[in-house]
């Protein structure tokens, strides 16, 4: 019987859990390829697939889908380059693969299919020597009501952990401590907010890691941040703790639109090479992803996206368009407005993040 000829469906640089079965063709045809979600309670222990980074001594799982589903894994082939980077343990063939970090840089893993003569899919990452970072815990009380248990705020900094283990990043929560301080418990006066703010991220200072206080309610947001301080209300998950961490690190907040901004992608934009130079799943500008997906799709998808939105985790190796703002002073009278711009966003992790003042 002669073997069925291969498609690649995509090669994904991050998995997606939700993918569309089609069931009349036998086909495993994922929504988008570009992005990751936090992983299910079934998948934990799995982890990401096809992650930004390999910890060093670590393994990472990596997958392309290919169709048809009767075509042999014995035929699907991964390389890396170069080769001393990374190894495979358990074989380099099939459609998923488990790749060991050996050295410290930058891997290309190719795939090379019997019988597919057109471009090579790739998915690239960096070897990375786990970086882990120090942090603190406050909760702030009202007599018996606290803005949270203990146990919450442990299971929220797990949650970051799953998150940022993407990109090679562990938060260390040295303490989780409390003070009574009902002034404190809700902050919803809005010109008091910033004020308060700053009286609570005094508390604590020169701990060297970052520090999260924990209350009941700010006015409008689920965090905000002053220098290594982050404040977090009630509806604060996991990944309000790990968006946050990567401001601290140097990462920006980026949108497909707005409110607040002038500017915004267009709905119908494509996604190209040039909007995500370093996280391109081929070796050409034609790529391996689904017709219909846009840039706003893949800024949705992102961690640093500015506006809370559950299951957007991804974080990219490299800047990625979008709309972003920074900051502009506006002397004699010293004020600050924001300055609205649509280019390449500085929310790549291998770009911009840096998490060494940060260290255990």
């Amino acid at each position: 019987m002669p073997r069925p000829r291969p498609k690649v469906i995509h090669t994904a640089v991050r998995r997606l859990r939700n993918g569309i079965a089609n069931a009349s063709l036998g086909l495993a045809v994922p929504l988008f390829i570009l992005l990751a979600v936090v992983p299910s309670a079934s998948l934990r222990a799995e982890g990401f697939l096809n992650p930004a980074a390999i910890v060093l001594g670590e393994t990472a799982t990596f997958r392309v889908d290919i169709a048809p589903s009767t075509f042999p894994d014995a035929a699907i082939h991964w390389t890396a380059d170069p080769e001393s980077r990374v190894s495979f343990p358990v074989g380099s063939s099939g459609r998923t693969i488990t790749v060991r970090g050996d050295a410290p840089g930058d891997v290309l893993l190719r795939v090379e299919i019997d019988g597919y003569a057109g471009e090579h899919p790739v998915a690239n990452a960096r070897v990375v020597p786990l970086a882990t970072v120090k942090a603190d815990a406050w909760i702030i009380r009202d007599g018996d009501n606290w803005a949270r248990t203990e146990a919450q705020v442990i299971n929220l900094f797990d949650e970051a952990n799953d998150i940022l283990s993407q990109v090679g990043v562990r938060i260390s929560l040295d303490s989780v401590n409390s003070t009574n301080r009902p002034d404190w418990f809700n902050l919803t006066n809005p010109p008091g907010v910033l004020q308060t703010a700053n009286q609570i991220v005094s508390v604590t200072n020169g701990t060297g890691g970052l520090v999260y206080y924990f209350v009941n309610d700010i006015r409008g947001y689920r965090g905000l941040r002053s220098g290594s301080d982050i404040l977090m209300e009630r509806d604060g998950t996991g990944r309000t703790v790990a968006h946050e961490a990567c401001h601290c690190f140097g990462l920006s907040d980026v949108y497909a639109w707005d409110d607040d901004s002038p500017l915004a992608l267009s709905p119908s934009m494509p996604i190209s090479r040039s909007r995500m130079p370093m996280d391109w799943g081929s070796d050409s500008a034609s790529g391996f992803y689904r017709s219909d997906l846009t840039q706003s799709n893949v800024v949705e998808r992102l961690l640093m996206i500015g506006r809370s939105k559950d299951g957007a985790v991804d974080i990219p190796r490299g800047d990625v368009w979008g709309v972003w703002y920074h900051w502009t002073n506006t002397p004699p009278s010293g004020g600050r407005v924001k300055s609205w711009r649509e280019s390449l966003a500085p929310v790549g992790f291998f770009e911009h993040a840096d998490p060494t003042p940060f260290l255990k």
